[in-house]
């Protein structure tokens, strides 16, 4: 029996949320907005019956006549949530509430509780009450049922999972945080602190991180489910490792495999193990030269927004264009073409807007300005390692002094820093850098602040002055430290950065093209760092029933589906490099990749530079 695949499971389950909101009123967080985007848009939600589809807001409410409600959230019914549905409900005149949630009831049950055993049947019914008493009249109707709609299905062998945007791997500069944390939790307790990433489980994490880790793998599982897989987890990085743990552990996912028949290898990676094609300007790719220039669609990880229309007054004559060689300007021409023709521009509005937005990018004042980063990285590159160059961040405090003259932003000079830091390791980032870092950054911090971007504002906070400036520049010093040397505790992946000689320039090789490639063609004693999680394999070999049978740890590749989820965003290089990989080996098993969202400069910058968002008030 073949495997349903990720986009028929999601396709099932907005399938049955629309059976569930006709007559009603529709309201929609912006998570769940952006998958039902994916999966059929505003026409599927209208041809199911919609009255209306608002955003899930307190400064919305229903209309007098409207009496019945539903509600599609992408998290557990608490804080925020809870007082935005309180807050509709109690402005309207609603006699029929539905709320669907992307929540599992035992995450509702572990965000109320903790890890203690309850009733998760209760619990919901309780919930359900509470809706009752917001209606103002407990005889009216309020349900509440799970369904995860946090798939964003890209392509048959590509989906993401917005919901999850905010689930970032944790670096060595947050043990410190979370064992400051760990000791305000033990109530005076004598408690062993944790003292590097190998030693952080998923009871140390911060309770907002660990519930978004719970519905993270409650989701997976659903979806696995879905697929009624029997899954093989692997992971590879401190964050991957303790979500794989919590999967292979997961009661009814334990449950799941005894009966289910399809077996899937799960891969989940780190994205910062390697920071380098994240923090890189997208050269390769047209897609990731989107994700550098265009803003995204408000609410949205993975669209940009496209910013011009085609209007009728910009038609011209009509005539086709002649030229042979494709140019922004001339497709511009062709997409206005299709104004005057209602129906054929209907019919191919999807294809108009990506030509619309390959268009914005090309023609984009910033275009030319990639290029010439593209070339400092390159440049960058060159000189990791080799004695007759310049050091390479020498070569960026001196960029940071001329950044006037040469047209360079601090954000741009900040991604060189973190692209430098990932792909040379602890090597390039010494402590006499450190000092000059932090006075040089300080300063210019405090030259530029009438210029910073929204992005430096988050990382220096609303005042700007010269101790929020050291403040800041002695942060990013601490997360380059993290960032160099996320991969010292690897093997087989401790490097990035290919040295060159008379022959050829140093290259980079992605950690994520080497990890597919090698679980679809190394032997099996090769890959160390790929680490197994597998409860029946631990129990054989603690019984010692290993001398008797082959218990050798399998590889991904010889499941008929390997899902690789890359934790905290992937690129549109590394898809193409996948892609690559699977045409030229033509592996036994089909391979799909996932993960929350396109990760690009903008992106990395602000998740990377400053402590992990769950840890930023420790």
């Amino acid at each position: 029996m073949q495997a349903a695949s990720a986009v028929h499971v999601s396709e099932a389950w907005w399938t049955e949320a629309c059976k569930k909101i006709k007559n009603s009123v529709v309201f929609v967080d912006n998570n769940t907005a952006e998958c039902l985007h994916w999966s059929g848009g505003l026409t599927r939600l209208v041809n199911a019956g919609a009255k209306n589809v608002k955003e899930f807001s307190s400064f919305e409410r229903g209309n007098k006549d409207d009496m019945k409600a539903a509600f599609m959230v992408s998290t557990a019914i608490r804080d925020t949530t809870a007082t935005i549905l309180q807050d509709i409900i109690k402005a309207s005149s609603f006699q029929y509430c539905i709320v669907i949630t992307c929540a599992h009831p035992n995450v509702h049950a572990y965000a109320r509780y903790g890890g203690r055993e309850v009733d998760e049947a209760v619990l919901m019914n309780e919930l359900e009450q509470d809706v009752l008493a917001w209606m103002g009249n407990m005889n009216y109707t309020a349900e509440i049922f799970y369904l995860p709609l946090v798939v964003a299905p890209y392509s048959e062998n590509l989906f993401f999972m917005p919901p999850f945007s905010t689930l970032y791997p944790l670096l060595n500069s947050d043990v410190r945080r979370i064992s400051k944390l760990q000791q305000a939790c033990g109530k005076g307790d004598k408690i062993k602190p944790v003292e590097n990433l190998g030693e952080v489980e998923f009871h140390h994490l911060p309770n907002e991180m660990r519930i978004m880790v719970r519905q993270f793998v409650v989701c997976l599982h659903s979806l696995l489910q879905g697929m009624n897989a029997r899954d093989e987890i692997y992971t590879i990085g401190h964050t991957s490792r303790i979500i794989g743990t919590e999967l292979d552990a997961f009661t009814p996912a334990r449950q799941r495999r005894k009966m289910a028949a399809n077996k899937v290898s799960v891969v989940l990676v780190d994205r910062t193990l390697d920071l380098v094609s994240a923090s890189s300007h997208g050269g390769e790719t047209l897609m990731g030269r989107i994700l550098s220039l265009l803003p995204r669609l408000y609410g949205h990880q993975l669209d940009s927004a496209v910013l011009e229309v085609a209007s009728r007054k910009d038609i011209g004559d009509g005539t086709s264009v002649k030229e042979t060689r494709v140019t922004p300007e001339n497709v511009k021409i062709n997409i206005h073409q299709f104004a005057s023709n209602i129906d054929a521009f209907t019919e191919n509005a999807g294809l108009l807007q990506q030509g619309l937005c390959a268009v914005e990018a090309l023609s984009h004042p910033r275009f030319v300005h990639l290029d010439q980063l593209l070339s400092l990285e390159k440049r960058l590159m060159q000189s990791i390692g080799d004695p007759e160059e310049t050091l390479p961040f020498t070569q960026i405090f001196q960029l940071l002094k001329t950044r006037g003259t040469h047209g360079v932003s601090l954000d741009d000079i900040l991604t060189l820093m973190v692209y430098v830091a990932s792909l040379g390791g602890p090597e390039v980032f010494s402590q006499k850098d450190e000092y000059a870092l932090t006075n040089r950054l300080s300063h210019a911090i405090v030259e530029d602040k009438k210029m910073l971007s929204d992005n430096l504002l988050q990382l220096i906070g609303e005042e700007v002055d010269e101790v929020s400036a050291l403040r800041t520049a002695q942060g990013v010093a601490d997360q380059l430290h993290a960032i160099a040397s996320t991969r010292d505790h690897l093997k087989n992946y401790k490097h990035l950065h290919i040295p060159g000689d008379s022959a050829q320039p140093a290259s980079y090789q992605s950690l994520l093209q080497k990890l597919v490639y090698d679980c679809l063609t190394a032997p099996q004693a090769e890959i160390t760092d790929l680490e197994y999680k597998s409860a029946g394999f631990k129990d054989l070999i603690k019984t010692g029933f290993s001398l008797f049978v082959n218990v050798s740890k399998p590889m991904p590749r010889d499941a008929p589906i390997m899902l690789v989820y890359i934790i905290g965003g992937v690129t549109p290089g590394e898809v193409r490099e996948i892609r690559q990989i699977v045409t030229a080996v033509n592996p036994p098993c089909e391979v799909i990749v996932a993960s929350s969202h396109f990760a690009h400069p903008n992106d990395t910058v602000v998740k990377a530079l400053q402590p992990n968002l769950y840890l930023k008030e420790a």
